[in-house]
């Protein structure tokens, strides 16, 4: 079997492993240059510029395979579905949800007391917009540009989204590594929420999205601008107890798993309706 068949036969897991494997020996020169736990407190030129390359590799990984496997054509019908902008405008609303989930669970949180709200939040909209677009572009020609519509040859929605989110969670664990490895063992907790916990959520709601939207790529560049925005001038909160960072990292996944139990029992209540009017 040739090299190229070898990958059209198995494109997500190849696409996976070059992708986690290229980002990961990428942002292992961080830590040639910073401990674990110093790139947000001590970031340098160099560590950032690393980051930033990382950051990069799931689309430009997503768009070669594409052109490889598929060529002119591929990239055509990829670029189609970035300008498949004629959906229902309640889906750009969904595409907002990271933002609400995460204004909800500041709220909450703030009722509850847990921690308290960082200061300059209005001075990091604009930053936390940039952050975002760039994570967005970054990222989502790999994940859903390239990874979920051929998992969603093959599986529904629930399933295809599952199976992107852990790729996409476990993609993360290496760069959360960097950012909270200092806190030793009680970091694993922390990074399994802030990846393939709470990025499999979201992979989740984005795969059924995606499907709703006409696989519309537009759709998914304004979820994953929401999710990376939002998080950074509305996610973290001032906190010096473990109990309560972990506590604080859990509600928004928990919000997210709430809006997805509800998805799933409103479409259970469809397909019932509509197979007790077909017996009808």
């Amino acid at each position: 079997m040739s090299l190229k068949n070898f990958i059209r036969n198995h494109a997500v897991l190849s696409y996976g492993v070059l992708t986690i494997g290229v980002s990961w020996l990428i942002w292992s020169r961080i830590l040639t240059i910073l401990q674990p736990g110093e790139l947000l407190s001590a970031p340098t030129p160099a560590a950032m510029l690393y980051v930033v390359l990382g950051g990069l590799v799931p689309s430009i990984m997503g768009v070669a395979l594409t052109a490889y496997l598929d060529g002119r054509a591929g990239l055509r019908a990829l670029w189609a579905r970035v300008t498949t902008w004629k959906v229902s405008p309640w889906l750009y609303l969904a595409a907002c949800l990271p933002t609400g989930i995460t204004i909800a669970s500041f709220f909450l949180q703030e009722a509850l007391g847990i921690g308290s709200a960082l200061p300059g939040v209005a001075g990091k909209i604009l930053p936390g917009l940039g952050i975002g677009l760039f994570a967005a572009l970054g990222e989502e020609f790999g994940w859903r540009g390239f990874a979920l519509p051929r998992l969603s040859q093959r599986y529904r929605p629930l399933t295809a989204g599952l199976l992107v989110g852990l790729l996409w969670g476990v993609w993360h664990v290496y760069p959360d590594y960097i950012g909270l490895g200092n806190l030793g063992w009680q970091s694993a907790p922390l990074i399994f929420i802030y990846g393939p916990l709470g990025l499999t959520v979201f992979a989740v709601l984005m795969a059924w999205l995606h499907d709703q939207g006409r696989n519309s790529m537009l759709l998914m560049l304004l979820f994953h601008l929401n999710i990376s925005s939002s998080a950074f001038y509305l996610g973290d909160r001032l906190t010096t107890a473990y109990g309560e960072k972990l506590l604080s990292t859990l509600v928004s996944p928990l919000f997210g798993l709430a809006i997805i139990a509800v998805i799933v029992m409103l479409q259970s209540g469809r397909k019932k309706a509509g197979a007790q009017l077909a017996e009808a």
